[in-house]
């Protein structure tokens, strides 16, 4: 089964995302911040670099030429001169306020109109009336009744006669 996931869930769930995904890079940042030498304290250092060679004549004996390697002596002083720049100063602007000007627009406004009589005014207000509603009621009585019952007679059977 597979649940739906609301939009709101799912934008939250990729800032989340985000936010962890970059804590590394913040990390980073700041260590290198950290253990970043000082402006001031960061001097130039000077590397010696060999010296060409250069060949020497000396008179009386044919000219041979002899190479010589003496390294340069390279010295480097660090000076810290500030360069001039330009400051804007900041100049007083004179303080102008705000003008209202009023400007007409159209509106509506009733008026009242003399009506020459009352007109009249419908309302109807339903009343609560009781009035006598007959009911049916069913109220058993004992009614006598004629009811028949068998009764046994004996009545003398014709004679017939002989032949």
């Amino acid at each position: 089964m597979q649940e739906t996931v609301t939009p709101r869930a799912r934008r939250r769930l990729i800032l989340t995302s985000i936010i962890l995904a970059t804590l590394p890079c913040y990390c980073l940042g700041w260590l290198a911040v950290q253990l970043a030498p000082d402006a001031g304290s960061v001097t130039p250092t000077a590397s010696p670099s060999p010296a060409p060679a250069t060949a020497t004549a000396t008179s009386g004996t044919p000219a041979t030429p002899t190479l010589s390697q003496t390294p340069d002596i390279v010295t480097a002083t660090g000076t810290f001169t500030l360069t001039p720049s330009l400051t804007p100063t900041p100049s007083p602007t004179p303080f102008q306020p705000p003008t209202s000007t009023f400007t007409p627009s159209p509106t509506w406004t009733p008026t009242n109109t003399a009506t020459p009589f009352q007109p009249p005014t419908f309302t109807f207000t339903p009343t609560d009336t009781p009035t006598n509603t007959p009911t049916a009621t069913f109220t058993p009585t004992n009614t006598p009744t004629n009811t028949p019952t068998a009764t046994f007679t004996s009545t003398p059977a014709p004679a017939i006669p002989a032949p």
